[in-house]
């Protein structure tokens, strides 16, 4: 199996790939099936490398456009935004394209994010690739215990994820809430 070299930020790849909204890219990742293949050899991917509780997968997407010198960041508060302040930052969302592995969402301040496992990785990327998902499903750092939603307000250029508790009662969706990551609890 070759290797997935991980590689930085590409402004390029970030618009080329990701959908421009989290609409789309649900659209996307429901006309390709990919739900079926989350459950079963991507769900088995991240088992058989006892990654579930540091990472999930998920649907590629971006909340806004943004210039060269923009990143979307997450603050600790969960609002994200279009930022040149590129201090204290660390990728919590990968996608894959063209064999490398190209970071594209940052959190701010956040403590014990890790670069995925190279092997896992290989793995993951080798199964996108056979089934035609790899412009579609990424790689996201996960909190176990913890789950959301994300929404984005286009205007302000700011999105939103709303955390709740893995197995709390039924969530309802906030308005143009959209689930775009799945976790293997």
């Amino acid at each position: 199996m070759q290797s997935i070299p991980f590689a930085p930020y590409d402004h390029d790849i970030y618009h080329k790939v990701t959908k421009p909204s989290l609409h789309e890219a649900l659209d996307a990742f429901n006309s390709t099936n990919a739900m079926h293949f989350v459950n079963t050899v991507i769900r088995d991917c991240f088992l058989r490398h006892g990654v579930e509780k540091s990472f999930t997968t998920c649907i590629n997407h971006r909340h806004f456009d943004l210039s060269p010198s923009e990143r979307n960041i997450e603050e600790p508060n969960g609002r994200a935004r279009a930022s040149t302040d590129l201090t204290d930052i660390q990728p919590c969302s990968w996608l894959f394209h063209d064999g490398r592995l190209y970071p594209y969402e940052f959190k701010r301040g956040e403590e014990g994010l890790n670069e995925p496992p190279a092997e896992f990785v290989n793995e993951l990327g080798a199964i996108l690739v056979e089934h035609g998902l790899s412009d579609v499903i990424g790689l996201q750092a996960y909190t176990d215990g913890v789950v959301g939603m994300e929404s984005t307000d286009h205007e302000s250029r700011v999105s939103t994820t709303k955390s709740y508790a893995e197995g709390a009662p039924e969530v309802t969706a906030p308005r143009n809430s959209v689930v775009a990551s799945f976790a293997f609890f």
